[in-house]
């Protein structure tokens, strides 16, 4: 029997599993219908680019943050889930915790300066799948 063949019976009896097979993903619907192959993780995030790299962040100041998601082929990827989170959040918050990308492939957070540190920073660090970026607030100084 034909590997494509065996594909579709494994799929019509077994609706909603998934079959890897190589490089290659073939998903089983939930209902009956065509399959969907994405062949060597196309579609997985594979780069994050984030604008700007670097803001200050003194108490009150606020900054939008761009984050575009993009596969290995460095096509945008809409519809991913892309959290943020900050390792001193008593220095800068980032809003909102998390969010998915739009149709080209960006999201948007905003960075708060929390309050006044001399020579403290914060680090901002966006993740969508196993892709990390960062952003670092600038340092002040009394």
């Amino acid at each position: 029997m034909k590997s494509g063949l065996k594909i579709a019976l494994f799929l019509l009896l077994f609706p909603g599993m998934v079959l890897l097979l190589s490089n290659m993903v073939v998903a089983g619907p939930p209902c009956c219908g065509v399959s969907e192959v994405v062949e060597g993780g196309a579609g997985v995030p594979a780069y994050m680019e984030v604008s700007p790299t670097a803001v200050s962040a003194a108490d009150g100041e606020v900054h939008k943050v761009w984050v575009t998601v993009l596969d290995k082929n460095k096509n945008p990827l809409p519809n991913v889930l892309v959290t943020a989170s900050s390792d001193t959040p008593n220095r800068a918050s980032v809003e909102p915790e998390q969010v998915k990308t739009d149709e080209r492939g960006k999201a948007v957070f905003t960075i708060k300066g929390v309050a006044y540190f001399s020579g403290s920073r914060a680090i901002i660090t966006f993740k969508a799948g196993d892709v990390a970026a960062k952003v670092e607030t600038a340092q002040q100084f009394l």
